[in-house]
């Protein structure tokens, strides 16, 4: 036998492996999704091809339910770091005019902390699915992809809560520019420059979230595209 026969053998043999694990792939799919049953001729020649058995497909059909089921369940919680930081900058503010303005506070900040806390139990869960679905994934370009994402969300949601906390002092700000020079102790403040000041951040702070947000749904877009990706098996 030659060699470039045996070359044509093995290269054959590749082909087959190759078009095996697709049709596995194929397959667990199908089984999972409850179809039309697959020909048990076809199972066992990709079974026998790739040297798995019933066991191999059952516990691949049984992984890729388990992780499009916690994809289904992490996807709606990319939102909530967006509502928690906005949260937390109402918040903020809130405590602010805690001592002027008691009742008002208290009608704010109890249904927001509430919420606060019930988003920040589901967050946790869901960062635990988020790290098991990566852990699971079987190709290590797309988990680079979504750690890259992971981090670049990260960092544009704390952006993000910083500008927020800015524009919420506006009222502040406005109230300041209205009330002029004020002498106290001897000591003379012109609030009316600082709050023109604070608006002026207040403003340009405004501008820039427009664009952070604009990323961060971006980023949320490719979030969601990966995700998707990393659920085949």
């Amino acid at each position: 036998m030659s060699l470039a026969i045996l070359n044509t053998l093995d290269e054959r043999k590749q082909q087959r492996i190759a078009a095996a694990e697709a049709d596995f792939k194929s397959l667990v799919r199908q089984i999972a999704d409850g179809g039309d049953e697959p020909a048990v001729d076809r199972v066992e020649q990709v079974l026998a091809v790739l040297g798995k058995d019933v066991k191999d497909l059952s516990a691949a059909v049984n992984l890729y339910l388990r992780r499009r089921e916690m994809w289904q369940q992490v996807e709606p919680l990319s939102r909530h770091a967006t509502e928690l930081a906005e949260i937390e900058a109402k918040i903020r503010a809130a405590n602010a005019k805690l001592i002027a303005a008691q009742e008002e506070h208290k009608h704010t900040f109890l249904p927001l902390r509430w919420r606060r806390e019930q988003i920040t139990q589901e967050s946790l869960q869901g960062g635990l699915l988020k790290q098991e679905l990566r852990k699971t994934c079987p190709d290590p370009k797309l988990v680079d992809r979504w750690d890259t994402i992971q981090s670049k969300r990260a960092r544009l949601y704390q952006r993000a809560g910083e500008l927020r906390e800015v524009i919420a002092f506006r009222p502040e700000a406005e109230r300041n520019v209205k009330a002029g020079t004020v002498v106290k102790n001897g000591v003379a403040t012109d609030w009316t420059a600082i709050g023109k000041k604070q608006l002026a951040a207040a403003d340009a702070a405004a501008a820039e979230l427009e664009d952070v947000e604009r990323q961060i749904a971006a980023a949320e877009a490719a979030e969601k595209e990966i995700g998707e990706l990393m659920l085949e098996p």
